[in-house]
């Protein structure tokens, strides 16, 4: 009776975490996409000859060295996303990220505020035809 309860628990494991994980890829005309489900979010990765996109639903936490800037305490990564590509001039990279937190809009304005007086934003931007 014991050895078949044993089976029963591990087969159960087994439905549970086959059904925690999916993966999938296409191929397509213009490159590879890769949608990866897993507990907890979901992640698509397209890949091309000129570059790749990955975005990402998975709840985590992220680090001020990853984000480059002061972190909301408490707040958390709802979805992110980074663009690598080949254009011209060289490799070209860009990494975004959805943050939330429960505090209101007030408070965390009144965070940044005050960690980011510092900071100065500089644009370079070229207009026109080529």
């Amino acid at each position: 009776m014991r050895n078949h309860c044993i089976g029963i628990c591990v087969l159960i494991c087994l439905v549970v975490i086959s059904g925690c994980a999916r993966k999938q890829t296409l191929n397509t005309p213009d490159g590879k996409v890769t949608v990866t489900e897993k507990a907890g979010g979901q992640s698509v990765e397209v890949k091309t000859d000129t570059g790749s996109v990955k975005m990402s639903t998975d709840k985590r936490t992220i680090t001020e060295a990853e984000l480059g800037l002061p972190v909301y305490p408490g707040s958390v990564v709802d979805a992110s996303s980074e663009y690598e590509g080949q254009e011209e001039g060289g490799q070209k990279l860009s990494t975004h990220y959805i943050l939330s937190t429960k505090d209101s809009f007030d408070k965390v304005y009144a965070y940044y505020k005050a960690n980011l007086k510092n900071i100065t934003q500089q644009v370079k931007q070229n207009m026109g035809d080529n």
